[in-house]
């Protein structure tokens, strides 16, 4: 009632009030609105378990305060009702804005943070209290691995919920396919400088040669990568075969003669070299037996540019000295990785 004494409970016996429900009472008492106030976590006195309190001002119609209907939340209920999501990838839990431990789940592992109802001293919950920062990489609130956290302030409650991910699972997936991929990419690579080789040793048998040439020129098409033959001369270079994904990569036609990968890209580079001495200087490199790889701006057709790694190794054909450009286009990787 008004006065704070108990007039109704759910519990048997029901308990006088405490100093929680005397505080509640005052502070609906002093209150000009009817809005519900969410306490801090307490341990109750029947059962010896922690909660949170529910209050709401009761008024007469004249506007008199006629006392205050009070709510007590098990925390563990609480917890058990985050369980929207799989325990063995998330952690949620929630506190109030005094940093205070709600509720949680999966429960807290033994020495690791604070009890329900006592402050928080973790840095995440210190950092979302001074900068406002909601979004966490770092172990913490609990976990000792790295997490994915997210912070979230509960709408018209004191409270904030936290949420983590384990990070180890989130990226597991992302790294077994880009080792799966990688592994392909070097495998098709080798196959296609495979088809040069027996294409050398094999003259003789033009027939066998002409169906190995077609499996592999299947697997040169088939190469995740870009790739170019470019024959060396003693005065300009030329390109003497290029696969599909280079054609695609470039936006170039079937038709057309390829152009050199140098005049596919900017007049410059980006660290200041022109484009056209730099691949001129790639070739005299490769031919002298050093493996060159390094960042490199392509151009395409209608001049859109992108960033991708290029690599250009040599060989020797008969009579003729030709090399292999492999370029790797870095958009979907580096947007994967901004991801």
């Amino acid at each position: 009632d008004a006065e704070g004494r108990l007039v109704a409970s759910s519990q048997a016996p029901p308990l006088e009030p405490g100093p929680t429900e005397r505080q509640s009472v005052q502070a609906q008492r002093m209150a000009t609105e009817d809005q519900a106030r969410l306490s801090a976590p307490l341990l109750d006195q029947a059962t010896q378990r922690w909660g949170i309190q529910l209050t709401r001002r009761l008024t007469a119609p004249d506007g008199r305060f006629l006392g205050v209907l009070a709510a007590t939340l098990d925390t563990d209920r609480v917890g058990e009702s985050l369980v929207a999501v799989d325990l063995q990838q998330w952690t949620l839990a929630l506190y109030d804005t005094g940093r205070r431990l709600v509720a949680r789940t999966p429960s807290r592992q033994p020495g690791l943070g604070e009890a329900v109802g006592n402050p928080s001293t973790d840095p995440i919950l210190q950092a979302w209290i001074q900068r406002g920062k909601t979004r966490f990489r770092s172990p913490g609130l609990g976990e000792r691995s790295p997490q994915l956290w997210a912070l979230q302030p509960v709408e018209g409650l004191p409270l904030v919920a936290a949420a983590g991910f384990s990070e180890a699972r989130a990226l597991a997936q992302w790294r077994s396919d880009l080792r799966i991929n990688l592994a392909v990419a070097a495998l098709l690579v080798a196959g296609c400088a495979v088809v040069l080789v027996l294409h050398r040793r094999s003259v003789d048998a033009h027939r066998q040669l002409h169906a190995r040439e077609a499996y592999f020129r299947t697997l040169f098409d088939a190469s995740p990568e870009a790739i170019a033959v470019v024959e060396a001369g003693p005065g300009e270079s030329r390109v003497v075969d290029v696969n599909l994904r280079y054609r695609e990569m470039f936006h170039i036609p079937e038709a057309p003669d390829p152009l050199l990968p140098w005049e596919r890209a900017p007049q410059k580079q980006p660290d200041g070299s022109h484009s056209a001495e730099k691949g001129r200087r790639l070739c005299r490199m490769s031919q002298a037996g050093e493996l060159q790889r390094l960042p490199w701006q392509c151009q395409r057709e209608d001049g859109s540019r992108f960033d991708a790694e290029f690599t250009m190794f040599s060989f020797r054909h008969g009579s003729r000295d030709l090399l292999i450009a492999v370029i790797r286009d870095l958009t979907e990787l580096r947007d994967m990785e901004e991801k």
